[in-house]
């Protein structure tokens, strides 16, 4: 793979889900699915009921179910704050 990496957080209000890094994250915004990869411009987005999917450095996927949140991309990095059950 040749996508550079950018730095990836998921947490909720218990606990961090996820932290390192990604390749790639497609994530249902409220206005429709979207991606997100390296050197994205700065966005923030409302998640709806959904998977975040999650290319990781070595190419495997990681699905997270969330029933929504928020998630911000600032400086190649992503923050997704999640209400996951």
């Amino acid at each position: 793979m040749d996508e550079k990496p950018f730095a990836l957080e998921i947490l909720t209000i218990e606990r961090p889900i996820f932290t390192g890094e990604a390749r790639a994250l497609s994530a249902p915004g409220e206005m429709g699915e979207f991606g997100i990869l390296a050197e994205h411009a700065h966005f923030v987005s409302g998640l709806k009921n959904g998977t975040l999917k999650i290319t990781l450095l070595e190419g495997q996927e990681k699905s997270i179910p969330l029933h929504g949140g928020f998630l911000r991309v600032e400086k190649n990095r992503v923050v997704v704050l999640a209400d996951i059950d």
